[in-house]
């Protein structure tokens, strides 16, 4: 018994999860649905589609940010990619 408003996990079925706009924005707006989404995908062993990704985030982001702010303020002859 098939539910026809569900998608078999096919090509075209993952051209439509990586590519529907509306898909993602559904699974955006709420954090509880993208951690659902996220779950079911690592369940079901599909890699995550663009929008699906996670970020950096807390200690990590903060760091990072921090040391690009000062290394904007703080240039130096010794690291170059850093102005």
């Amino acid at each position: 018994m098939t539910n026809s408003g569900t998608l078999p996990i096919s090509a075209a079925g993952l051209d439509a999860l990586r590519n529907d706009p509306g898909l993602a924005d559904y699974f955006r707006r709420n954090r509880a649905r993208m951690a659902a989404c996220r779950a079911m995908l690592d369940l079901l062993r599909i890699p995550y589609p663009d929008w699906a990704l996670r970020d950096i985030s807390g200690r990590g982001a903060q760091h990072r940010d921090m040391i690009a702010m000062f290394n904007r303020d703080n240039p130096h002859e010794r690291f170059p990619s850093a102005r």
